[in-house]
């Protein structure tokens, strides 16, 4: 396994080692992996403009590639951060909507509940008067008629006529 390297090491001309000569596989896949994208954009750019000190513009380029990562990296965060807020708001608002259905409904069940009372005591009491109403009709029909001949009914009487014809 390859011995990773500080930047003073490497100035100083110091290399890993545990390589063989010529064996640079490793170090190669690390690099394409890490740097390589970067490097090539950076070289592709320089070879666009040529500017007069090739290597100091790399190194400036590379400088501020570095910065724009950071800052891709911060507004990402606080992308990130912003959006959590967003969904903890748009959370808040759904339950208290939430809340207010149920509410509503509460009350809705309340008033229908209320209504229904009301007409439950509405027809008792209709019905109360209607049976006082007929209570009434009774006790005319009763104070109006004669009484029943011998507690026979009056409709099953018959009168027999005196008359000899």
């Amino acid at each position: 396994m390859a011995k990773t390297l500080s930047s003073e090491s490497v100035a100083r001309g110091e290399t890993d080692n545990s390589l063989a000569p010529g064996d640079y596989t490793p170090n190669f896949e690390w690099m394409k992996e890490h740097i390589g994208d970067v490097l090539v954009q950076g070289i592709a750019e320089t070879l666009l403009l040529r500017p007069e000190d090739p290597i100091e513009y790399l190194g400036q380029w590379l400088a501020q590639h570095a910065r724009n990562l950071e800052l891709e990296k911060k507004l990402l965060n606080e992308r990130t951060v912003i959006q959590a807020e967003v969904d903890e708001k748009k959370r808040v608002i759904e339950e208290k909507k939430r809340q207010a259905l149920v509410k509503l409904e509460r009350e809705q069940r309340r008033k229908h509940a209320h209504q229904r009372a009301q007409d439950e005591v509405k027809a008792k009491a209709e019905a109360e008067q209607r049976a006082k109403e007929l209570d009434l009709i009774r006790a005319e029909r009763t104070e109006n008629k004669p009484p029943p001949l011998f507690g026979i009914p009056e409709t099953i009487v018959e009168v027999p006529s005196t008359s000899n014809v």
